[in-house]
């Protein structure tokens, strides 16, 4: 852990240099490509010195200056663009048409983003789909129809959704099907259920942009558009078709893996971030990773004020605009940070409409992020942004091109204001958020406005944990609260809050670890296949084995979109899903005569039968030469979580009940995993 402004970037410079010296090249895994590029021609003359070469890699560079780039001693490259040219390289026909020269050793930038936030998310490489892609209007205009409480469940904080038996019914006789249990039909109850899904929890400007005739997924970390994401189980479809936005035609996908199972490939990993202290568990369990945190080289002067509470978005905004204008005429610069695109327009329209000019950093007009950030410390500038927008860019005071003298009128105000509008779900992003002021020993003030309407308490209910008593004392509804109950509660909250998704991280890749043998074993027989064999068998058995991994792969995408729909039928969605995947993966192999020693061995035996029939062997193998395109998969926690409050008599009787019963599920859950191994 190395705090934010403390020079991460020249860190990492030295400690690639000497992983470099064995010859086998280290790749620097960064959070995107501008600081992919950014950094390697910064450090290229630092490497030079040493005589080491250095290299990076984006989005949209050629094969072969991919594979010049990987040959260099350190490699500069988003985790994202490394992961995808592993999969393109397990679908190489020939040991020539690889990318990569292997995967020895990686440090990770903005490792709590890369290594935890993102670490569920699958990388996808898919093929490119020809044929006409499904009319999805139907299933939106069924989904349109169903009536809140009547006819479906749905829980805001879990993103929890289910059909009730009236629901059940009447999507049944709107698709003219026997109902959710028959195999014919679950496909389509799966695609309502999607459509169902995107009209509950998914919102236009705040979860996604439109922008040219396409929908762009907006990260909820960062405020910027996630690049190349997707949702899954059919809610990307369920959105577009709301939208009306042309439909895209579902592809066959080729290869998968979430960074989570990428990372541990390396041979060794080393990692680094400003927050990494309280997420150390979670490094050391999933990563083996242990958490060192470095002192900054100047006591920090930044003050961390209070939380200012308000009952109202209104009265919260009216006050920030307040405080933003006072700061703005002393000179002082200031940095909003907004959850939301929707948001941060909002406030920058009521900051110009109080005669405060500001600048606006979102989803929309990223274009120019760095430059934007870089001069959110000038002298009276006021900046709107979404959250995380910057990560990686340094706010100095006065700009990048100030005097001394004017940096140190700048520090005389007090410094950089970042302010919060509002608590996020997770501390490590608050404090995320803190570290851009205050840099380097300079002075900086960070405070967060917050209120009863914001995500935080909607969404997961942090208003009940207050006591009837005091939401009824707290004066008009635009007013501040005082009361240090409700931040302790937001502090409570956010604990909580990490614990559930720290579970859910745990949960999926548990859950994973099936497929993940499933993935090795067909990873092992490919390797095998492309440097045991030559010619006309190689091309031969490489075409068997990815035309069965494609199969295998639609049907567990098939299998995850639907499995929720045995609860109905009373059975375990966990169990049920792991049984299906090992039969389809079990019975797959035998069919295509890949059932044997996994190995050289068997590309050895297999190769005479194969010579017996060129005719019968695929004349091109899926994932060919330009026919296929990469994409993320934006993953949603789909258990229910619900917080609970201990802070008045009816939520202590419920939660004195709901412990115990909490225990014995999670022993019960125990149990099963050990019954399953």
């Amino acid at each position: 852990e190395l705090a934010t402004g403390e020079g991460k970037t020249f860190a990492a410079a030295l400690a690639a240099g000497y992983w470099a010296l064995d010859g086998r090249g280290c790749h620097i895994l960064t959070a995107n490509d501008y600081l992919a590029e950014r950094d390697a021609r910064w450090l290229e003359p630092v490497y030079q010195a040493l005589g080491l070469s250095c290299a990076f890699v984006i989005q949209g560079m050629a094969p072969n200056e991919r594979r010049a780039a990987y040959q260099a001693d350190i490699t500069y490259l988003t985790a994202r663009e490394a992961g995808y040219d592993y999969l393109r390289d397990r679908l190489a026909g020939a040991p020539a048409e690889l990318v990569q020269r292997g995967l020895d050793s990686a440090l990770v930038d903005e490792a709590d983003c890369l290594l935890i936030d993102e670490a569920r998310s699958p990388l996808v490489i898919a093929d490119r789909a020809d044929g006409a892609p499904e009319d999805l209007t139907v299933f939106g205009a069924i989904a349109g129809s169903l009536v809140p409480g009547q006819d479906f469940q749905a829980e805001a904080n879990s993103h929890g959704l289910g059909l009730t038996l009236a629901g059940q019914e009447r999507v049944a006789s709107a698709l003219g099907s026997g109902g959710m249990h028959q195999p014919e039909d679950r496909e389509r109850f799966a695609r309502v259920h999607a459509a169902l899904y995107a009209r509950c929890f998914l919102e236009r400007d705040r979860d996604y942009l439109v922008k040219a005739a396409s929908l762009q997924l907006v990260d909820e970390l960062t405020g910027r558009v996630a690049q190349g994401r997707r949702w899954p189980y059919g809610v990307q479809a369920a959105v577009e078709a709301r939208e009306g936005l042309p439909p895209v035609a579902e592809s066959a996908i080729l290869g998968s893996i979430t960074l989570q199972r990428f990372i541990p490939l390396y041979r060794r990993i080393a990692a680094m971030t400003a927050t990494a202290a309280p997420a150390a568990e979670e490094f050391f369990t999933i990563y083996g990773l242990a958490v060192h945190v470095i002192p900054p080289r100047l006591p920090s002067r930044r003050v961390d004020a209070p939380d200012r509470l308000f009952r109202t978005i209104a009265g919260k905004e009216a006050a920030i605009v307040a405080e933003v204008a006072a700061e703005q005429e002393r000179g002082r610069p200031v940095l909003l940070a907004t959850s939301s695109v929707a948001d941060s327009e909002r406030l920058a329209d009521q900051l110009r409409a109080a005669g405060v000019p500001c600048q606006v950093l979102n989803a929309r007009n990223d274009q120019d992020e760095a430059l934007a950030i870089a001069a959110a410390g000038c002298q009276g500038a006021v900046t709107v942004s979404t959250d995380m927008a910057g990560r990686g860019t340094d706010i100095q005071l006065g700009g990048p091109q100030a005097s001394a003298a004017e940096r140190t009128r700048l520090a005389k105000l007090g410094g950089l204001y970042v302010l919060g509008c509002a608590r996020r779900e997770s501390r490590r992003l608050d404090d995320q958020l803190r570290g851009r002021a205050g840099r380097q020993g300079d002075p900086g003030l960070t405070r967060f406005y917050c209120s009863l309407e914001d995500p935080l308490f909607a969404r997961y209910g942090v208003a009940a944990f207050l006591p009837p008593e005091y939401l009824q004392s707290i004066g008009p509804a635009d007013s501040e609260l005082h009361d240090r109950r409700a931040s302790r509660e937001i502090d409570r909250a956010q604990r909580l809050i990490e614990g559930h998704h720290h579970r859910v991280r745990d949960a999926r890749r548990r859950s994973s670890q099936l497929f993940e043998l499933h993935r090795r074993r067909i990873a092992s027989l490919r390797e095998a296949c492309l440097f045991g064999l030559d010619g006309d068998v190689r091309r031969g058995r490489l075409a068997a084995i990815d035309g069965f991994w494609t199969e295998h792969l639609a049907a567990y995408e098939e299998l995850r979109e639907g499995i929720h729909l045995v609860r109905y039928a009373g059975r375990d969605p966990d169990r049920e899903f792991d049984r299906r995947l090992d039969e389809a993966f079990e019975a797959g192999l035998s069919a295509c005569g890949l059932r044997d020693g996994d190995d050289a061995s068997a590309a050895e035996a297999s190769a005479s039968a194969a010579e017996a029939d060129v005719s019968a062997w695929p004349a091109r193998r899926p994932g060919g030469a330009g026919a296929t395109w990469t994409y993320q998969i934006d993953e949603e926690p789909v258990e229910p979580f619900r917080l609970p409050s201990v802070m008045n008599g009816a939520s202590l009787v419920e939660s004195v009940v709901q412990v115990p019963l909490s225990l014995l599920r999670a022993l019960r859950a125990i149990w099963r995993r050990w019954r399953r191994t």
